[in-house]
C-alpha cells in the first residue's frame, strides 16, 4: 500500500501541544487568533451548477527536474448546504468501536454526491478516524485538544480554518469540521513551516514530518478562495514516485486563488469520484491484480445537491436545489401543510388528491351543490320523490309538497290535515274536511274520492249516533224514478197502439189481395166456359158475382 503518513503512531506529536502552546509561538500579526475566517459566499440565489470540475495537466520543478503532474480542481460555490463530511458509508461509523472504512465510491453513491474526495486521516491499524470530526451538524469525534489543523463550515456561514480548543469546537458551532496535517497557505500565504513547528516540534518526529512534506507524493487539499468558495485539489502520484511536495502543492494552490487551505490524506488515500465515477488514478493495486484499485478509507468531503430542512419533504414532494417542491395540494417549506382551492369552501375537506367533498356538494373545490333530483357523495345517488317533491341534497331525504307526506311522498295528507308535511290541522266548521294542500273548506275543491270519502264517513257517524238525517236525497231518487216509469209506460202504450194499427193494415191490405186473386181465377174459369158471342162486360159482371159468393163461403163458422 502506498502509505503517506506524518507520524508513525499518532495523529499529533508525542508530546501533546496546546493551542495557547500555539498562540504563543506563532508570528506577533496573527495575535491570539490560531485560526482565519471568512463569510461563506451567500446561497441566496443557487442555481446549477453548483460545483464547477476542471482538470489540468502542469509542469513543475526545474531543469531536469521538471515533471507533469495531473490536477484535479472543484469549486464549491454554495458550499453552506452543499458540502458535507461524511462518515464512512452511515452515520455513527466514525465512533469509537465501529471502526469501518469503504471506497470513495461507495460512501459516494449512497449519499448522492455530485463529486466525493478523500477526507480526513485514519490509523491504517485499526481504522479508527482521526482529529475532530463533525458532520451534518452533529459532532462524531472530539480529539481531545489534539493541535492538528482543521477545516469546517460554521452554522452562522463561516469558513474555518486553521487551530481550535476544545472551547472552540463547542463555542464555534460547527456544521461541518475534518481534520488534517499541515496549513498549507494561511490568509495567501504558504504557511507549512510555521506549520510543521506548531503541530510537531520534537526531535524525534521532525525528521518523520520533513519527509512527509518533501516526498513527492499523491496530494489532496480543502481551502477557499476570497469569494468565500471552497476549493478541492488532487494531484494524482505515488510515494516516492511521482506527484508533488507539498511546498509544490501550495504554489499550485496560490496559482488557483486559494487563500486559505490544509492538506489532507494523501498518496494511495487520493481518490475523486464526480457522478459515482472514480476520474483519477490511485495508486493501491487491486488486490491479487495489476490493476489499481480504490483504498478503502474513513471520512470524505460530499458536494451535493443542497438539502431541504426535512430532506424528504415529509414525502410530499421533492428536495430540488435546497427547496421542497411540494406534490399536488401539498404546501410549507416542508411540504406539511394542504392547502385546497377555495379552502373547499367550507363544504369538503383537503387531503392530498384535493377536495373531498361532503355529502351534497360537487367539483374540484366543493363549490357546486347537487343538482335538483340527486344527493349523497359527488351527488352520485338518485332520489325518487313523487308529486312535485324534492330531495335534501345531503341525505336524500324527500321533502314533499303540500298535501303529501311518506318516504317517497306518495301519500296524500290523511283527512283532517293539509299543507307542509301534512302538519296543519282542518278548520272548517262542523269538522267538515279541507283540501289537503290549501286547507281550503270549499267543498267544490275537494276531489271525488275525498267526498265520497266524507259522505261515508258522515253517514257512518249518523248511524252509529241513531240520529235523524236529511232524506231529501231518498225524495228525489223517488220522484226521478216515477218520472222515468211514467215515460216508460208512456212510450209502450204508444208503442203497443202502432202495432195494433199497423196489424189492420196489413190485414186489410191481404184481405183486398186475396179477394183480387180469387176474382182473376173465376175470370179464367168462366173465360173457359162462355161462348164467343158473350162480351167482355157480361164475363166481367158474371165474375165478379162468382167471387162474392166465395167470399160469403169462405166466412168462418161461430
Amino acid at each position: 500500500m502506498d502509505l503517506l503518513e506524518p507520524y508513525e503512531d499518532y495523529h499529533s506529536p508525542r508530546v501533546k501541544r496546546s493551542n495557547r502552546h500555539i498562540r504563543e509561538c506563532q508570528e506577533v500579526k496573527y495575535g491570539n487568533v490560531t485560526h482565519s475566517k471568512i463569510k461563506v459566499n451567500p446561497d441566496t440565489n443557487i442555481s446549477y451548477p453548483f460545483v464547477e470540475v476542471k482538470h489540468m495537466v502542469k509542469e513543475i520543478g526545474q531543469y531536469y527536474f521538471k515533471h507533469p503532474v495531473t490536477i484535479r480542481y472543484q469549486r464549491v460555490d454554495y458550499p453552506l448546504n452543499t458540502l458535507s463530511v461524511l462518515e464512512p458509508l452511515e452515520a455513527e461509523t466514525c465512533r469509537p468501536g465501529y471502526s469501518n472504512r469503504t471506497t470513495v465510491s461507495e460512501t459516494s453513491t449512497r449519499a448522492n454526491c455530485v463529486v466525493a474526495v478523500n477526507g480526513g486521516f485514519f490509523n491504517t491499524t485499526t481504522g479508527a478516524c482521526l482529529g475532530n470530526i463533525v458532520s451534518d451538524s452533529m459532532l462524531v469525534q472530539d480529539a481531545g485538544g489534539i493541535q492538528n489543523v482543521h477545516f469546517g463550515i460554521t452554522e452562522d456561514g463561516y469558513i474555518y480554518t486553521g487551530y481550535l480548543s476544545e472551547l472552540d469546537l463547542v463555542t464555534q458551532q460547527f456544521k461541518q469540521l475534518i481534520g488534517g496535517v499541515i496549513w498549507l497557505i494561511r490568509d495567501g500565504e504558504v504557511y507549512i513551516d510555521q506549520s510543521k513547528n506548531y503541530e510537531c516540534s520534537e526531535v524525534q518526529e521532525t525528521g518523520t514530518l520533513d519527509r512527509f512534506i518533501t516526498v513527492q507524493s499523491a496530494r489532496s487539499a480543502v481551502g477557499h478562495d476570497k469569494d468565500g468558495r471552497v476549493i478541492l485539489v488532487q494531484i494524482d502520484g505515488e510515494t516516492n514516485v511521482r506527484g508533488v511536495t507539498l511546498y509544490e502543492f501550495a504554489d499550485i494552490l496560490l496559482d488557483l486563488g486559494v487563500v486559505n487551505a490544509i492538506n489532507l490524506d494523501g498518496g494511495g488515500s487520493t481518490t475523486t469520484v464526480i457522478n459515482n465515477t472514480l476520474v483519477n488514478y490511485p495508486s493501491d493495486k487491486c488486490v491479487n491484480s495489476t490493476f489499481n484499485c480504490e483504498r478503502e478509507i474513513t471520512t470524505i468531503l460530499c458536494v451535493h445537491e443542497p438539502h431541504c430542512q426535512v430532506k424528504d419533504c415529509n414525502n410530499h414532494g421533492v428536495c430540488i436545489l435546497g427547496t421542497c417542491n411540494c406534490s399536488k395540494y401539498w404546501t410549507g417549506t416542508d411540504c406539511n401543510t394542504l392547502s385546497c382551492p377555495d379552502d373547499c369552501n367550507q363544504h369538503g375537506h383537503c387531503s392530498s388528491d384535493g377536495c373531498v367533498c361532503y355529502d351534497g356538494y360537487y367539483g374540484y373545490n366543493c363549490s357546486t351543490p347537487c343538482t335538483i333530483g340527486y344527493y349523497g357523495y359527488n351527488c352520485s345517488e338518485q332520489c325518487y320523490c313523487l308529486h312535485d317533491g324534492y330531495c335534501d341534497s345531503i341525505s336524500g331525504r324527500c321533502n314533499c309538497s303540500p298535501g303529501y307526506t311518506g318516504k317517497f311522498c306518495e301519500t296524500e295528507c290523511a283527512f283532517g290535515y293539509y299543507g307542509n308535511n301534512c302538519k296543519e290541522v282542518c278548520t272548517c266548521d262542523n269538522g267538515c274536511f279541507c283540501h289537503p294542500v290549501t286547507g281550503s273548506c270549499n267543498l267544490s275543491t275537494l276531489s271525488s274520492d275525498l267526498q265520497q270519502a266524507s259522505s261515508c264517513f258522515v253517514e257512518a257517524e249518523i248511524k252509529s249516533h241513531h240520529l235523524i238525517y236529511s232524506q231529501s236525497d231518498q225524495y228525489g231518487i223517488c220522484v226521478s224514478s216515477v218520472i222515468s216509469m211514467s215515460v216508460i209506460a208512456a212510450l209502450s202504450i204508444i208503442l203497443n197502439i202502432s202495432l195494433i194499427c199497423l196489424h189492420f193494415i196489413s190485414k186489410k191490405r191481404h184481405k183486398a189481395e186475396t179477394k183480387q186473386a180469387v176474382k182473376k181465377t173465376i175470370k179464367k174459369i168462366i173465360n173457359a166456359k162462355s161462348t164467343d158471342n158473350e162480351t167482355d162486360s157480361e164475363l166481367e159482371e158474371e165474375a165478379d158475382e162468382e167471387t162474392m159468393l166465395f167470399s160469403k163461403n169462405k166466412k168462418p163458422k161461430r
